[in-house]
């Protein structure tokens, strides 16, 4: 055990610069009150003779925050705050069977009323006493949620394998500390970059609203559970991030953004550099406004660049049920569950398909959660342990040349994937942390034979587009991130969780490029349709350049929030082709549910000085 311990610390030293200072997690104040709560948790909680608890774990995570907001050069939100966190997880268990995976109408959409800070006062006493009392209430709602399973399960007809299938797998003792650093947090230096990036927006008058954000959580995880495991390690994420919006001269809305995530303050952009980003989508979404829209459906090649590229593969293979991740199938109480929220219930169809083909035999996907630079950038998502306390494996094939191998998963197991691949991840919701299953480092790759150079691409993108009698093929070189704070009133994403992804989110730049000479002319209000997992089954090739991709994924299978803190989501790395060559899509002209007119009258930023 202590060469397992001595062996992940010497791999994570070397993702964090610098001298540290580490407290071990057993002459930690939080991991003893952890210890001390978990054993008189299993040892004395029993009620009215029934089932005692099969398993308890804790997580801690002590950060320090700062969020900061600013509009048109101004600074109208700057707050820094300590959140003592924590989550409890109980469960009851007999013969494979817990309270987990089940719903009913008392649990579907259940809200805990029970406090989740720890008080800053750091006496163990006081951490004990706030882990107690949740820790109470969850049990004694795990052992109702227990007995509805059981009566469930024995009005329903289910299958031999829905049967034998055990709700949570055990697993053995790890002990895994990993360095901590505190971030250098200046929250004047964050202020001014701020406003210096938002001061931009004022210079374009066909933009209607704008603000900058910038988001610091600087945290440290502490982790215990029944079965001895502890964990320590750094929880810290960095964003800037830019919004705009305007309005086309037909009425519909359009949206740009900048968004950078990094693990510390220091890998943020310089003010330069932010200033010039921010002057670019700026620029842009200005024009845009007054660009024509598409006139006429498309069917044809297109090729996809740049972020857009990163969202789809992020969006098509892990932001829908049918994706890369295990879904465990819930035992029903009830069936109106089925009419009210349809996509709690439902199986990842992919998963059946382990073993075949699923997209190009050209393409291979590979998880490798412990990598931790590619290409001279560091990469958000990498972790060494995940959250049930498993090590983080170095690789976990799940495509090769096409094939299905597996999908990510986490210690509660489904019918087709039955062991844990340590893919259970800390998401950020309300300034807590919640367990979900999720990527962390993904890279796609191509075969060398379909590898080309983006040149090469665009020249093969034309003459697809000619040989069928085309006069242009479009490129789509940016969509909206889900990960994007956009307000609440501009209808495209509600703060925290986007709607389950059905189709491609909303397109920013697509361009029209012309077969006869190669020119490019950005269009508007352009939308891409039919896009699927099968599209990637039709890849006439990528780009030998590759790119990373940093983003906070949020799973569509659990809602994480964002009132508390705002930031919400999991770190998360792709590593993927800079270029996609799709053989066949269709693009059609947005529509959007509802048009406002434009103002009446003109921005004032427009008026003569």
């Amino acid at each position: 055990m202590k060469a397992k311990i001595i062996i992940i610390i010497t791999l994570a030293a070397a993702c964090w610069p610098g001298v540290f200072s580490l407290t071990y997690a057993q002459d930690n104040t939080y991991m003893q009150a952890m210890q001390e709560e978990v054993k008189r948790g299993m040892q004395g909680l029993i009620l009215d003779r029934m089932q005692p608890p099969g398993y308890i774990s804790y997580h801690i995570v002590d950060a320090n925050t700062l969020h900061v907001r600013s509009v048109l050069g101004g600074i109208v939100r700057s707050q820094e705050r300590r959140l003592i966190k924590f989550d409890n997880r109980t469960l009851v268990i007999n013969e494979g069977i817990s309270n987990e995976n089940f719903l009913d109408m008392d649990n579907l959409w259940s809200w805990s009323r029970q406090e989740d800070n720890i008080p800053l006062t750091g006496s163990k006493d006081d951490v004990r006493r706030a882990l107690w009392l949740v820790t109470d209430n969850n049990y004694k709602t795990a052992l109702s949620t227990y007995e509805s399973k059981l009566s469930a399960m024995r009005q329903q007809n289910l299958s031999p394998e829905e049967r034998a299938l055990t709700d949570f797998l055990p697993a053995s003792k790890q002990e895994i500390i990993i360095p901590y650093q505190a971030m250098d947090i200046r929250t004047k230096s964050l202020e001014d970059l701020a406003a210096a990036a938002s001061s931009v927006f004022s210079a374009y008058g066909n933009i209607l609203s704008s603000q900058v954000n910038i988001y610091v959580y600087d945290g440290q995880v502490f982790y215990h559970n029944s079965e001895g495991s502890i964990a320590q390690y750094p929880f810290q994420v960095a964003a800037v991030m830019a919004t705009a919006s305007a309005q086309a001269a037909s009425g519909e809305m359009l949206y740009e953004h900048y968004i950078h995530f990094a693990g510390n303050v220091s890998e943020l952009p310089a003010k330069e550099t932010l200033i010039a980003d921010i002057r670019n989508i700026a620029g842009y979404l200005n024009t845009l406004s007054t660009t024509q829209a598409i006139s006429e459906p498309y069917s044809g090649p297109v090729l996809f660049e740049g972020q857009a590229v990163a969202e789809l593969f992020a969006q098509l293979l892990f932001g829908d049920v049918d994706g890369l991740i295990a879904v465990r199938k819930p035992i029903l109480g009830n069936e109106q569950i089925l009419r009210f929220a349809p996509d709690r219930v439902r199986e990842n169809s992919l998963e059946a398909r382990i073993g075949r083909r699923i997209i190009s035999r050209d393409l291979s996907i590979v998880a490798q959660p412990r990598l931790a630079s590619y290409m001279g950038v560091n990469l958000f998502g990498t972790y060494h342990v995940d959250a049930e306390g498993l090590p983080a494996l170095e690789k976990v094939s799940l495509v090769e040349n096409g094939v299905l191998n597996s999908v990510l998963s986490s210690r509660v197991p489904t019918l087709r994937v039955q062991e844990s691949n340590a893919h259970a991840r800390l998401g950020l919701s309300m300034g807590s942390v919640r367990t979900v299953t999720a990527p962390g480092v993904i890279k796609m790759t191509a075969d060398e034979e379909a590898s080309f150079s983006m040149q090469e691409l665009k020249e093969m993108l034309l003459r697809e587009a000619e040989d069928e009698g085309l006069d242009y093929a479009y490129i789509v070189r940016k969509v909206v991130s889900p990960a994007a704070k956009f307000a609440p009133d501009d209808g495209l994403i509600i703060m925290g969780q986007p709607a389950q992804q059905k189709e491609l989110s909303k397109t920013i730049r697509v361009y029209r490029v012309y077969v006869e000479d190669g020119r490019e002319e950005p269009v508007s209000l352009a939308e891409v349709k039919g896009l699927n997992i099968r599209s990637l089954r039709r890849i006439l090739g990528a780009s030998k350049e590759m790119q990373v991709y940093n983003t906070m994924f949020n799973p569509a299978t659990t809602q994480l929030y964002s009132w508390g803190f705002d930031l919400t989501g999991v770190p998360t790395s792709y590593i993927i082709p800079e270029a996609l060559l799709f053989e066949e899509l269709d693009i059609v002209r947005e529509t959007q549910q509802v048009v406002k007119k434009p103002p009446v009258v003109e921005n004032p930023v427009n008026l003569p000085r």
